[in-house]
């Protein structure tokens, strides 16, 4: 039979319809409204935590007060009366340091948080100076401090390093080995007998085909001797201070690169003293036959020795100095000297005249027989550089008397005695402000490279500023506005930036120092939220 196709249509539709109007009267229905989700936010870094105490090393000519841009520093401290690689100096992001290769001759440095390190040795070096070992005061850390690290030039007068080359076989030459610098009353000569082993530091002989003698040596009368002098000689001596009347460094090394430190027979060196030169002990110059004392300085430990043999007093050079001979078996810097009482005071300047400017000062004590350095803290009234308690190993004498000048970290001289004079005890010094000057403000902020609307001022970055290759000094500040203090008017400084945030760069500027503040931006990448919803 077949079925009534309109009907059933009919029968559908009416159902359909009951169904909906049951539906309709239900109260229980739940409707669902889709989620907001919130659109990404850019989240700008946490500032880096503010360093509490930072000390600024400028390693510097000491003539021409300019920077020595590649040079390399090696840091070390006191444990157990040795000498060690120091494992408490750290860079501005953290990272332990004890040696850096700089590129431009200053380095910013801070302590392990918990450190009781109060001193370090810090040996600088570059080519074409002399490499100097200094020791630097740390004990105050209430206030950042800084430091030059002065090097003198081996190419100018009263300075003289001469480099021979020399064919070996067998760790020995067949021909004697002999170099000779001189210049400007320095003199000194070196012999390595043929056939002398020549050994590395473990007295093993080197095993290169060729060899590099180095010789360097200064004038005492320049007073370039204390200037490429290691500080701590006195520190050998022990009736009073050592008293420099000549210097000689000697370096060798093979074409391998292995350095001779030792030789199966004693090497002949002789140097250049002054005849004025004094022996307290005799209570008059010196003369043929007399001795001195013979100290040599190990750059890897950073230590002086006195050496067991003397250098003898030969004969008279023209009118005006001796050549003093002696013998080693070793290589290093070597000093020959005599005793002198100590200074039995605290050596120090009381200060007058213009304030010490934000940024400090630094001070300059030489004289023929000794060099040392100090810094004037902002504001400060008097400062003492040496305390009578280390005034021996400095090698600051009862008598001493030095030429005192005191700059500013772009050289500009602020006082200078003209003349030595008396520098055990306080020195009364009245500064003047050589230039116009002009502090202002250096705003930096940090900018998100995937928003640029999203900025933030900069705190706890570590910002140094400097004139074209003088000394760099540290800006103060905080909120992200940096103080360059201190600034010759009218004058181009470059300003350095480590922003001390996890992979960004350190980058720099340029300003013009006219007062008016100046504002920078360092580009980082910044997290993304996800936002969530709501």
């Amino acid at each position: 039979m077949l079925t009534n196709k309109k009907s059933l249509l009919a029968l559908s539709v009416v159902s359909a319809l009951a169904l909906t109007a049951c539906g309709s009267d239900n109260d229980d229905n739940v409707v669902v409204t889709p989620p907001v989700v919130n659109p990404p936010v850019i989240v700008s870094p946490e500032d880096p935590t503010p360093l509490s105490f930072v000390v600024t090393a400028n390693v510097t000519d000491v003539d021409t007060t300019d920077v020595v841009a590649n040079a390399s520093l090696k840091f070390f401290e006191t444990v157990d009366g040795e000498n060690v690689p120091s494992t408490n100096v750290l860079d501005v992001n953290g990272n332990a340091v004890s040696t850096i290769d700089l590129t431009n001759g200053s380095f910013v440095f801070t302590l392990k948080e918990g450190s009781t390190v109060n001193s370090l040795i810090v040996i600088a070096s570059a080519t074409g100076y002399a490499s100097k070992s200094f020791t630097l005061d740390l004990t105050d850390k209430s206030a950042d401090l800084a430091s030059l690290l002065e090097l003198k030039s081996t190419n100018v007068e009263g300075v003289k390093e001469t480099v021979v080359e020399q064919a070996v076989s067998g760790g020995s030459s067949a021909e004697t080995i002999t170099a000779q610098a001189a210049s400007g009353g320095a003199d000194s000569t070196v012999a390595v007998e043929a056939g002398t082993v020549m050994r590395d530091a473990s007295g093993n002989a080197i095993t290169g085909s060729k060899v590099s003698l180095a010789l360097t040596t200064a004038s005492k009368e320049s007073g370039s001797a204390a200037q490429i002098t290691p500080q701590g000689l006195s520190g050998v001596e022990s009736n009073g201070v050592a008293i420099t009347a000549g210097v000689a460094n000697i370096e060798m090394k093979d074409d391998t690169g292995v350095k001779i430190k030792q030789f199966s027979s004693p090497i002949a060196v002789s140097v250049n003293v002054p005849a004025t030169t004094k022996i307290a002990s005799l209570g008059r110059t010196i003369q043929t036959g007399d001795q001195l004392d013979l100290s040599s300085y190990n750059e890897d430990t950073a230590k002086w020795s006195r050496e067991t043999n003397k250098a003898t007093v030969g004969e008279m050079v023209g009118t005006s100095s001796y050549k003093v001979n002696f013998t080693t078996n070793h290589l290093t810097f070597f000093a020959v000297s005599d005793a002198a009482p100590s200074c039995q005071s605290d050596m120090g300047v009381t200060i007058s005249g213009d304030a010490v400017p934000a940024g400090g000062l630094y001070v300059n004590v030489s004289s023929v027989d000794a060099g040392v350095g100090g810094y004037l803290k902002p504001g400060a009234t008097s400062a003492t550089f040496i305390a009578a308690s280390v005034a021996q190993y400095y090698g600051i004498s009862a008598g001493a008397t030095a030429k005192v000048t005191i700059r500013d970290a772009s050289g500009n001289v602020w006082y200078t005695s003209g003349t030595e004079v008396a520098v055990c005890g306080f020195l009364p010094v009245t500064l003047t402000n050589p230039v116009q000057t002009v502090s202002e403000t250096f705003n930096l902020s940090t900018v998100c490279s995937n928003d640029a609307t999203v900025t933030k001022p900069l705190s706890g970055a570590t910002v140094t500023y400097s004139l074209p290759n003088k000394a760099a000094s540290v800006a103060s500040g905080s909120g992200g506005a940096y103080t360059l203090a201190n600034l010759v008017q009218g004058s181009t400084y470059n300003v350095s930036i480590n922003p001390r945030l996890a992979g960004v760069a350190p980058t720099s500027a340029t300003i013009t120092a006219d007062g008016t503040a100046e504002s920078a931006t360092v580009s980082v990448a910044c997290a993304t939220s996800t936002g969530g919803t709501n």
